[in-house]
């Protein structure tokens, strides 16, 4: 038994797990939500999902197409978890439009 490749299967189920976790709860929150769709979202648990089953799958592919294919994938995720912006500047744009707002002196 080679337990880099139990490492890395099990990594993999991991994220298989993230995955369903994150598209169960966005269901279910879009559903028990009166804001709809808005407030079905994943959050951060189905892009991490697929960050661990794309390292996973491209640690115990034999063929470099396959890993070629599946750090694809991984750049992907990487780069789109990136492009994600900070809540920070929004929340500091909604405190700066309230009416009893008073700027720093």
């Amino acid at each position: 038994m080679n337990v880099w490749n139990l490492a890395f299967n099990a990594l993999s189920i991991a994220g298989l797990a993230l995955l369903l976790a994150g598209l169960s709860y966005g269901d279910w929150a879009k559903h028990t939500s009166r804001e709809g769709t808005r407030a079905g979202r994943a959050g951060l648990f189905a892009p991490v999902g697929l960050l661990l089953i794309g390292l996973g799958m491209a640690a115990t592919s034999d063929g470099w197409l396959e890993r070629a294919a599946w750090g694809l994938l991984v750049l992907l995720v990487v780069l789109r978890l990136a492009a994600r912006r900070s809540p920070a500047p929004r929340l500091r744009e909604r405190a700066t439009r309230a009416p009893d707002y008073q700027p720093p002196t």
